[in-house]
């Protein structure tokens, strides 16, 4: 039971952490476009790009394996007590380890680096002008454009609209 639910997680954290990098880079296009246009390579800019998820991901696998790994003896001498069970030894493998650390880091890594290819395929002249779905209005926010002027922070609620379908994965 628990490898799917450790594996549903560490796909979610993927999920997460690659619409955060799209969102960081969504709002740095114009930069990345700049600095393509000056002759930064795709390595180069990929390379500063993960280096966030990649080292949230190695902090996360292995401070997550140094907690769990003193833990896991007296967990199981409770469920033996528990359910009556005879336990004669309880052995931790280095291999099982080394996979908890760099299961996450291949994940995030994998979605970051998908992410990321995917906004460094654009052309230069397009990521210099910016995002180009500014002009694109949503039939949620048209539905709801009283709103805006309803309330003094009409402004949040334009945005909440606007990437509602972020806010609601998130």
């Amino acid at each position: 039971m628990s490898a799917p639910l450790s594996t549903a997680m560490i796909l979610l954290c993927s999920l997460i952490i690659g619409v955060m990098t799209w969102r960081l880079i969504r709002r740095e296009t114009v930069m990345i476009g700049t600095l393509y246009a000056l002759g930064y390579r795709k390595r180069e800019l990929m390379r500063h790009y993960m280096a966030i998820p990649v080292l949230l991901a190695f902090v996360g696998g292995l401070l997550g394996s140094l907690l769990a790994v003193p833990c896991i003896a007296p967990t199981i001498r409770v469920i033996a007590l528990s359910f009556i069970m005879p336990i004669t030894d309880i052995t931790q493998s280095f291999w099982r380890v080394l996979i908890s650390i760099l299961m996450p880091v291949t994940a995030l890594g994998l979605s970051s680096y998908l992410v990321i290819r995917s906004v460094l395929k654009r052309p230069t002249a397009e990521l210099m002008k910016g995002s180009k779905d500014k002009s694109k209005v949503g039939m949620l926010e048209r539905f709801c454009a009283y709103v805006l002027w309803l309330h003094d922070c009409g402004f949040l609620y334009r945005d909440v609209q606007k990437q509602h379908r972020e806010h609601i994965l998130l």
